[in-house]
């Protein structure tokens, strides 16, 4: 029944590398800009996030991006001083209502 899932939802989102070092709400904006729901942009979010292979993400990186940025804390979960559930939720935080801080 996986079929179910993949009805209106992207499987695989390219994002400008530029947009990675503005803000978390510019980058949940661009992911979910298709979701018709709550649910639709969690789902966006978190197979983008799954699908990012940190080590290129990195090797491309030629200089230190500005603390705060979605692309500073991708390199930091590389280096294993953060992780991919509070990445998600700190992007979920900007487009989601259900969420509650």
């Amino acid at each position: 029944m996986w079929w179910l899932y993949n009805i209106g939802i992207t499987l695989y989102v390219q994002i400008p590398e530029s947009l990675l070092a503005k803000s978390y709400a510019d980058v949940a904006a661009y992911l979910t800009k298709d979701a018709r729901n709550d649910l639709d942009k969690i789902r966006a979010i978190f197979r983008w996030t799954a699908s990012l292979d940190l080590p290129v993400l990195q090797s491309r990186t030629t200089e230190l991006p500005e603390p705060g940025a979605p692309l500073d804390y991708l390199l930091k979960i590389n280096w294993r001083l953060g992780n991919h559930a509070n990445f998600i939720m700190q992007l979920a935080r900007y487009v989601c209502e259900m969420l509650i801080y």
